[in-house]
């Protein structure tokens, strides 16, 4: 990206501004390093450019009337970056660091923590006294969930959002909250901790993995990883079901009852000895619906004459849901492979639903959660929602 004294004649220089808020005022000028001044292909002039990652300095004050609660701030970011071949179109990303500071000023005894956590909330989580809680956004607003952001206006993958989503978004706020700890306690934190879930989860791991130093420990709880597998995963239900069986519905309340209890029944005891009422050890559990009498049909060779069994055809769905994707919709029997290990056999794409989960909510997922991404993952616009706007309109 390029300097904020960049001449005019050429690309579009970086500006940092903030936006109107009656909490926060901007103090001072914007402090920023030094850029490098090279030779740029794409407009055929000496350009100031920050090759790497670069950090702004941005005083800001903030009304004392306003210190229990109010706005955060918003930072607008106008900037253009190119490669040495090609520039994207300026943007303007805003920026909002929810940030939560004790009034109780710190001492060389009392030292600061920093929790933060990446999984965007509505507000910073409230702080312990001599600490700082600071969530970020990802880098983008999109409370309605639809995924756009993933795209520029023309078709294109919008790369700058989506390195924002995978690690720059949580970096930056580490950055931006550690220099803020330094100025308003007159002293650095002692310690800088990150928790998050799921989508926080996974940014946890990218901070590990990407910038090591930032933290001192990381909790990260259930990371929504390899998402390019994991989203169109949570739609393997629906499909198996569809295509087996004719429909998303095809399977009962009652039957998803009877034979995700059954692998209870089987799988429970473990732990104790005694039915426990949950599956212990999934590993260890290779519950084979399509080998029980109790659950199948009397015409499938069982013995359940009620309404709530089974066919042969519906007993193999629960093991293709149980195991996973694969690559030709198949599933091996249970006693060889239940689908549950650390390294997935060759065919196996993703992990699957676990034996004596809730059924009901998986397999009539149907194209629910999250449809526009997974068009993306897949390159198939047919999975995405109505609202899906394509703009190259190419079908994908």
């Amino acid at each position: 990206m390029y300097s904020t004294t960049q001449g005019a004649g050429g690309p579009v220089r970086t500006a940092v501004e903030l936006l109107p808020s009656p909490d926060w005022t901007r103090v001072g000028t914007l402090r920023v390093p030094p850029p490098d001044t090279i030779p740029d292909r794409n407009f055929g002039i000496m350009s100031e450019v920050y090759s790497d990652s670069v950090v702004f300095g941005l005083a800001l004050l903030r009304s004392t009337i306003a210190r229990s609660n109010g706005e955060s701030p918003r930072v607008a970011v106008r900037f253009q970056v190119c490669t040495t071949t090609y520039c994207l179109p300026a943007r303007t990303d805003t920026i909002i660091v929810p940030v939560v500071l004790s009034t109780t000023s710190a001492t060389a005894s009392e030292p600061v923590a920093f929790p933060a956590s990446p999984t965007p909330t509505p507000a910073a989580r409230p702080a312990a006294d001599s600490a700082v809680s600071a969530v970020n956004d990802g880098g983008h607003s999109d409370p309605a969930g639809t995924g756009s952001f993933a795209m520029n206006p023309d078709g294109t993958i919008n790369s700058v959002l989506w390195t924002d989503l995978a690690t720059r978004a949580t970096h930056e706020m580490t950055l931006k909250t550690k220099a803020l700890v330094a100025a308003y306690y007159l002293m650095p934190q002692t310690f800088a901790y990150v928790d998050g879930c799921s989508g926080g989860g996974r940014q946890g791991f990218a901070e590990a993995q990407s910038f090591p130093n930032d933290y001192n420990g990381i909790l990260a709880g259930a990371p929504s990883i390899a998402q390019t597998r994991f989203f169109p995963s949570d739609l393997y239900p629906g499909f198996v079901q569809f295509k087996d069986l004719g429909n998303y519905n095809a399977l009962s309340a009652a039957q998803l009852a009877l034979v995700s209890g059954a692998a209870v029944s089987a799988c429970d005891t473990t732990l104790t000895g005694q039915h426990d009422g949950y599956i212990n050890d999934p590993a260890t559990c290779n519950y084979d619906p399509t080998t029980d009498p109790s659950v199948l049909c009397t015409a499938s060779g069982g013995t359940n004459s009620t309404s709530s069994c089974v066919t042969l055809a519906q007993a193999r769905t629960f093991n293709k849901v149980w195991y996973g994707p694969t690559s030709d919709g198949s599933a091996p029997s249970p006693v060889a492979d239940n689908g549950v290990n650390v390294v997935r056999s060759p065919a196996q794409l993703w992990w699957g639903q676990p034996r004596g989960g809730k059924f009901a909510p998986v397999l009539t997922y149907g194209l629910g959660h999250p449809r526009d991404q997974i068009a993306l993952n897949l390159q198939n616009s047919i999975y995405a929602r109505p609202g899906f706007v394509n703009a190259t309109g190419n079908g994908y």
